[in-house]
């Protein structure tokens, strides 16, 4: 794991005169905005243990970093989906008997819902797509993330820094030419996360925060 100040002289050798705390949170800003929209972080989190009388659990995520959405829900190994469409329905719905739930559901960042759990599953695995909540510059990432997307993560936040009216470094020129690079990656990084997750994750819309 590695901290975002690594990234800070690839922003400081073209743009000397930006404070680190600035370059800093451009640097968190751009890491947001792409992970969110690439799913570029993913980790698998700690199991939880399902209770018969319950079906919300809040995920104890660190501090800093936000879920952006559950790539993989296994229930005791057996893999669960997501549901996004007609809840209301689901709910009035009596299911007949079923060795596995009908899906989940998550509500907001850190919080998944299952429907119509079983009592004999005692195991919750999850795998899921991170990102850095707004402003946290203090946060580690994965070594492979700087590694391999640490180049056009500096160069969105040296577009984001180079966009800032009335400061020295203001450059509208600069900023198309460091978000071209930017946002050419985060097609790329999308399209192979989509592959490797596969269609079916892609049959059901999922709610996103960003």
């Amino acid at each position: 794991m590695a901290q975002l100040s690594t990234l800070l002289d690839r922003v400081h050798d073209e743009l000397p005169a930006v404070p680190q705390a600035l370059a800093l949170r451009a640097l968190s800003d751009a890491t947001k905005e792409f992970c969110s929209k690439t799913h570029a972080w993913q980790e698998r989190l700690p199991s939880i243990n399902v209770r018969a009388d319950r079906t919300m659990y809040e995920l104890d995520l660190d501090e800093g970093i936000q879920l952006v959405a559950f790539l993989d829900v296994r229930l005791d190994g057996e893999k669960i989906h997501p549901v996004a469409t007609e809840l209301r329905r689901l709910r009035q719905y009596d299911p007949p008997p079923t060795d596995r739930p009908i899906g989940f559901i998550q509500w907001q960042p850190g919080s998944i819902e299952l429907l119509a759990p079983l009592t004999d599953r005692v195991r919750l695995d999850l795998t899921a797509a991170l990102t850095l909540k707004l402003g946290a510059t203090a946060v580690d990432v994965p070594d492979s993330l700087l590694d391999e997307y640490g180049e056009v993560i500096a160069s969105g936040a040296k577009g984001r820094l180079t966009r800032m009216v009335s400061q020295p470094w203001y450059s509208p020129d600069a900023a198309v030419a460091y978000m071209g690079p930017f946002y050419q990656a985060v097609t790329q990084a999308k399209s192979r996360a989509m592959t490797a997750l596969g269609s079916a994750q892609l049959q059901v819309e999922q709610r996103r925060w960003v």
